[in-house]
């Protein structure tokens, strides 16, 4: 291609899925009925993007759902808030400030 006159030829590779770009990605979720515990979940996760990265159509899979962390449920008092004239936004946001998982 050096030979073509009049413009600068770079050639490159096709993107890895067509329409997305060379670094382009996609997202896909992984359904739980209800079924299964976390750690189940998790591991199925890392299964897929196991086969995936193996199979040589596909590149740089992962996921990012660990099944070892805890959770936590949180019941908030509503009518408590209120009469302490604390708004539901306000509540919610600390929430996630303080319990959002530090990566």
């Amino acid at each position: 291609m050096a030979t073509i006159s009049g413009g600068l030829v770079i050639p490159f590779n096709p993107p890895s899925v067509q329409g997305l770009g060379q670094f382009g990605g996609f997202t896909f979720e992984l359904e739980d009925l209800g079924r299964n515990t976390l750690q189940t979940l998790a591991d199925t996760a890392n299964q897929l993007s196991a086969a995936g990265n193996q199979s040589g159509k596909l590149t740089g899979l992962f996921t990012s759902l660990h099944g070892k962390r805890s959770q936590v449920l949180v019941k908030i008092d509503r009518e408590k808030a209120k009469s302490l004239q604390i708004p539901f936004s306000q509540i919610t946001d600390a929430l996630e400030v303080f319990m959002a998982p530090s990566m």
